[in-house]
């Protein structure tokens, strides 16, 4: 009968070593990156053309359950982690901006859409505004004007009075020579 102690696989507790509780995702994470260690060191053994032993895995198994071997394992699954959140923060982050931006804009156009006239009432006040700016611009061209005027037409009077005192001295003048 053969021993069945040489049979049995001797199993390794990095596991627990790597993984806290349940909700780990960081050991998890390193217990996932041991696994792939592992099965690289299979694979090289098989492109060498050995079939990986047991104490070829024990021999993996001493390596990868070091201290330091650990810290690297949870170091380099903290990076992937990290590297995972800020990925995804980053992609939330720009679809929370752009639905932020989106209802601000659409917010203040509601808010401010009753506020502003259409174009044609814009075109009524145009137009209400100007007509009101002329009548204002004749009303102080006419006062400007008469009041200028009025020392214009005095002074027009005593021309006129001159002028028609003038033509009665030439026509006295002229009625005295046909004498």
């Amino acid at each position: 009968m053969e021993d069945n102690s040489q049979h049995q696989r001797r199993y390794n507790y990095i596991y627990s070593k790597l993984v806290s509780d349940e909700t780990d995702i960081i050991g998890h994470i390193a217990y996932a990156l041991y696994k792939s260690d592992k099965v690289c060191f299979m694979e090289k053994l098989r492109a060498e053309g050995k079939e990986p032993t047991e104490e070829d895995l024990q021999q993996f198994h001493q390596i990868s359950c070091l201290d330091s071997t650990l810290e690297r394992y949870q170091m380099h699954a903290s990076v992937i982690m990290e590297a995972f959140l800020n990925e995804v923060l980053k992609k939330h982050k720009a679809d929370i901006e752009k639905n932020y931006f989106e209802e601000h804009d659409k917010r203040l156009r509601e808010i401010v859409k009753p506020l502003k006239p259409n174009f044609w009432h814009g075109v009524w006040q145009s137009m209400v505004g100007a007509f009101f700016f002329a009548i204002i611009l004749a009303a102080f061209a006419f006062v400007y004007t008469f009041s200028r005027n009025d020392t214009s037409i005095q002074t027009g009077i005593e021309a006129a009075n001159v002028t028609q005192q003038n033509f009665s001295s030439v026509e006295n003048d002229s009625t005295m020579l046909k004498h």
